[in-house]
């Protein structure tokens, strides 16, 4: 059943308001409160999660059963370039991964539910039914915003029986969902890699240990961690984005600086590759005459979707949500902390089509809103089907 028109445009009208007016990780204090006086306005409980932005919003807080779906707050620190009359008034700073799109999709539901579009059950003498909306800040940011809200007792209170998420996704036409069940997106963590040793004049290399050389050897000998020493057939990333080498052109620098990112779809090849990064940077750097210090930030654990919960959700959507084409998508090295949703709770992370255009995380990034009406009807099936949302 295709939503109101009248929710549609409320959806379209915050997604603009967040979209013009973006705050970085951690600083999502406006947002949050732009948010919470529409919601309060529309009758929906808050419950704040202490020292963060993020909060909950409650539908029905007496209810015994739950049903969750988590839009992030933050934007990114990009410099927006699409010409929209409502683009970013908040100078290097852009909703680019449609983070803007997902708190409008939860608005949404809540005008759903306050207005009766959205049914949920009333239930019998032993249950009845709730809407949890978590809005989280500091996706962006490692370690995430999801920890601070799983361990909240607040959280804890409205615990759902399964929790869901939209991701905007230009690689998909505008009304196609994305499904994909088990493990689907990657672990991230982040590498600190600092080289150091002796330097001098670069017309005497041999009166030096030569960093800048030995970190080049530890950028290729790293490869070999992913190609030879990890189970060939689990997905696996390790790259190596930035190298801050501070010489000129006739300096060898004392130091080299290098960060990166390992990715995998295995947490156990995840821990095995920790160990082998520390190994082979230090055994490499050393056997030039250097040292080698290893710093591995744990990311967000490998995103599983629950099987039995995907496949419910995509055959309810297939005969009930006339505007959406449900599609099978292919598991991802991109990474999201939604992922800690889903270690405790039956999750389901969707892709969302926005029509093909700019990448995620660009200047240029402009989804197409009619994404929001199609998402709005997803929710508003699984709302009305309570027995689908877990035990």
């Amino acid at each position: 059943m295709p939503i109101p028109q009248s929710i549609f445009r409320y959806a379209q009208a915050v997604r603009r308001r967040v979209h013009a007016h973006p705050e970085l990780s951690a600083q999502e204090w406006h947002t949050a409160s732009y948010l919470q006086a529409e919601l309060e306005a529309l009758g929906w409980s808050l419950v704040t999660i202490p020292d963060t932005p993020s909060f909950l919003a409650v539908w029905n807080p007496r209810g015994e059963r739950f049903i969750g779906y988590r839009a992030e707050l933050d934007a990114l620190p990009i410099a927006e370039a699409t010409d929209l009359p409502y683009a970013s008034e908040n100078a290097g700073i852009m909703h680019a991964c449609g983070h803007d799109m997902h708190m409008a999709i939860a608005m949404g539901l809540a005008k759903m539910l306050a207005e009766g579009s959205a049914i949920l059950p009333t239930g019998d003498d032993t249950a009845s039914y709730g809407v949890v909306l978590v809005f989280e800040s500091s996706e962006e940011l490692l370690p995430g915003g999801a920890p601070a809200i799983l361990s909240s007792s607040e959280f804890a209170r409205y615990r759902p029986q399964s929790i869901f998420a939209f991701h905007a996704d230009p690689s998909l036409a505008t009304g196609q969902i994305g499904f994909h069940p088990g493990p689907f997106m990657a672990s991230c963590d982040e590498l600190y890699i600092t080289v150091s040793g002796q330097g001098g004049h670069g017309a005497m290399p041999h009166l030096t240990t030569d960093p800048v050389l030995a970190a080049a050897q530890v950028i290729v000998a790293l490869q070999a961690v992913r190609a030879r020493m990890l189970p060939p057939f689990t997905p696996s990333v390790l790259t190596i984005g930035r190298v801050e080498a501070l010489g000129a052109t006739n300096v060898i620098p004392h130091q080299v600086k290098m960060q990166g990112t390992f990715r995998t779809h295995d947490e156990e090849v995840r821990r095995q590759a920790h160990a082998r990064i520390a190994t082979v940077a230090e055994r490499v750097a050393e056997s030039m005459g250097n040292t080698a210090q290893v710093e591995i930030r744990h990311g967000y654990p490998v995103l599983v979707n629950a099987p039995e919960l995907c496949q419910s959700v995509r055959q309810m959507l297939s005969a009930e949500c006339e505007n959406a084409e449900c599609v099978e998508v292919p598991m991802r090295m991109t990474a999201d902390d939604f992922a800690y949703y889903a270690q405790q709770i039956p999750g389901l992370y969707l892709r969302l089509g926005v029509g093909v255009g700019a990448g995620l995380h660009t200047s240029a990034f402009s989804p197409d809103e009619q994404a929001l009406g199609v998402a709005l009807s997803a929710l508003q099936v699984l709302c009305r089907h309570p027995e689908r949302w877990g035990s």
